[in-house]
């Protein structure tokens, strides 16, 4: 959770920085072959990070870690 916690902090300030046009380029996804909008890529990258932070959280809690 802190390697994670660090990496999201950098991305901020990395994201931060950036201009509201950039977040509008695409790139191509390396499975499906599509190209994807940055900031579609974030906000499915925030809710994927919020799912597993929440698996990981309720592990913890039942196995007392």
């Amino acid at each position: 959770m802190t390697l994670l916690e660090g990496l999201h902090r950098r991305w901020v300030v990395l994201l931060r920085s950036m201009s509201a046009e950039q977040f509008t380029r695409g790139f191509l996804h390396p499975e499906t072959g599509n190209t994807v909008i940055l900031q579609d890529a974030l906000s499915q990258y925030a809710w994927h990070a919020r799912h597993h932070t929440g698996q990981i959280n309720w592990l913890r809690q039942q196995h007392g870690w």
